[in-house]
């Protein structure tokens, strides 16, 4: 009996042995998801440190905290409980998801890093418990009902945007394909981008990298078979091809251009678009996640006469920009004469793998001469003088095919409607937490590296106009959702339900944030100087403010 008892132990231990061994190898390569910029700072850890001492939990502050509605002195990623119309993320859904499962994948390595192609959402199956189905109310349902071509509105349409519409034109609509990237940005934004362009794009092509743009290590949140993934991959609709693929990065140093990783990781928009077929007279949009033209824009970019978009193109210059709306961490929270311009556009037999290189010769680029941005004087800024000195064109008199990048980054036709209303939209930090912002602003493009050590208003001048709109500060530029001329606003939150729970969220996440830095509300005054004003008072902010 002692013997078998002996054998049975042994035999545990060995299990146990084996079972650590295989969860290391499955494992290895993953990084912590830690803010590496201020992780030892006493604030950082008390907050997000789960290791840290905490204080206790019957002391004066933590019973005033609890007094107050605060349940906690740290962060929870996940978000309170939202409408149906709402898509919470699951935040808990990180698989060992390493790189020893991409090496099965198709895959491109240059210089700088390798791109893993995964499957698209139409070579998966979704399981029936993870089955997205959207809700739509009368209005947005009546928007997305567009798929026919009714040669009247689009003559209405493209003459909205300055452009014509003639039976030449087109017959069928031009195919769009978008180049992304994704990191941190909240299952909701991906929402309201992907509601505006419900079953327009050809293909949705998004790439995740293993690191954030200053090189600190980041785990895969949309790993192959996690649940993240599978919800993503549904947003778009199912005539859309949806992929996410992965970025590894042979990068040690950002050479001090903080957006280097930026730029280079777009080049896998490019294949992609490639891998699925794009063609000469198809249409490549970049943007980042949290932005997009507005969905009647994309409508007159796929049947207007479009001059940017006639064939035989230098490649030159011809891209559009948006003229881009901006809500600032709430829906609720929009500035009158703040826009921006991206995403932007161009036409297929412009970009790199798709037009032809026998006639668009390659020009030197920023890192290695190869990749990142055009240099100056070889196509950075429109500024071709050294490409056409050195006889790079040669005598076809055409310049070089665009990275997705170029077509973000060079300048551009600014497009907006004939009343001036915006033909694009960008849901600016709609973050689900604090932790979130400081993340942002510690790793990403624009990091701001004071911010782990005071409030999120202190941070930047952008989360500022929105604490102060959460606040319900008057402030004469705010502008009202229903105001913006003659364009509707974003399809997501034509629901009065969509749009309250968003700013309620909004709101908790500035009063959490306030508590824990233990500021009253005279202190939470403007720290930047609030952006160029225009005409009248408009106040915006919850039910309660007169």
């Amino acid at each position: 009996m002692p013997s078998r008892l002996t054998n049975l132990a042994t035999l545990l231990v060995i299990s146990l042995g084996v079972i650590r061994v295989v969860y290391e190898f499955l494992t290895a390569g993953e990084t912590s998801y830690k803010l590496n910029s201020f992780e030892n700072h006493p604030i950082y850890r008390r907050r997000y440190d789960s290791d840290y001492p905490r204080r206790d939990k019957n002391s004066t502050e933590t019973k005033k905290l609890k007094g107050e509605g605060i349940h906690t002195l740290h962060y929870h990623l996940r978000a309170p409980h939202r409408s149906n119309h709402s898509f919470p993320e699951s935040h808990h859904d990180f698989p060992h998801f390493s790189q020893d499962r991409l090496e099965v994948l198709r895959s491109t390595s240059l210089m700088h890093g390798t791109f893993y192609f995964a499957p698209t959402s139409h070579d998966v199956n979704i399981p029936a418990h993870a089955i997205h189905r959207p809700s739509w109310n009368r209005v947005q349902q009546n928007m997305l009902d567009d798929d026919a071509i009714d040669t009247e509105k689009e003559k209405e349409r493209c003459k909205r945007y300055n452009y014509e519409y003639n039976n030449r034109t087109l017959s069928k609509r031009r195919r769009l394909f978008l180049g992304t990237m994704i990191a941190d940005e909240s299952m909701e934004v991906i929402q309201a981008v992907s509601s505006e362009v419900y079953n327009l794009f050809h293909t949705v092509s998004i790439i995740e990298s293993n690191v954030t743009h200053n090189l600190s290590p980041r785990k895969w949140r949309f790993g192959m078979g996690s649940d993240n993934l599978l919800k993503l991959q549904q947003l778009f609709g199912p005539k859309t091809k949806v992929s996410v693929d992965y970025y590894v990065t042979n990068l040690t140093s950002t050479n001090g251009d903080d957006l280097l990783s930026d730029y280079i990781q777009r080049e896998g928009n490019n294949l992609r678009w490639s891998l699925n077929g794009m063609e000469p007279d198809d249409i490549a949009i970049v943007g980042d996640c949290d932005e997009t033209f507005s969905r009647d824009y994309l409508r007159a970019l796929q049947v207007c006469d479009v001059p940017e978009f006639r064939p035989g193109k230098k490649c030159r210059g011809e891209k559009i920009m948006s003229s881009t709306l901006v809500f600032e961490s709430s829906p609720k929270c929009v500035t009158k004469g703040r826009r921006w311009f991206h995403p932007d556009a161009l036409l297929g037999e412009c970009v790199d793998q798709v037009g032809d290189e026998s006639i668009h010769l390659p020009s030197k680029r920023e890192w290695n001469d190869k990749h990142s941005n055009f240099k100056e004087g070889y196509g950075g800024g429109f500024n071709f003088t050294l490409y056409d000195k050195d006889g790079l064109g040669g005598d076809t008199g055409k310049y070089p095919l665009w990275f997705a990048t170029d077509i973000r980054m060079n300048p551009g036709n600014w497009a907006s409607s004939r009343d001036g209303s915006a033909t694009g939209f960008h849901f600016h930090n709609f973050f689900e937490s604090a932790k979130e912002i400081h993340w942002k602003y510690l790793t990403y493009g624009h990091a701001w590296g004071g911010g782990g050590d005071r409030p999120i208003w202190e941070i930047h001048e952008d989360i500022e106009l929105g604490v102060q709109c959460a606040r319900g500060v008057k402030y004469e530029n705010w502008l009202d959702f229903t105001e913006e001329r003659s364009h509707p606003m974003p399809i997501y939150y034509l629901n009065e339900e969509a749009r309250d729970a968003r700013h309620r969220h909004w709101q908790s996440i500035v009063e959490e944030d306030r508590l824990y830095f233990n500021r009253t509300e005279s202190e939470m005054k403007w720290v930047f100087h609030p952006p160029p004003t225009s005409p009248p008072v408009v106040l915006v902010g919850t039910n309660e403010l007169k």
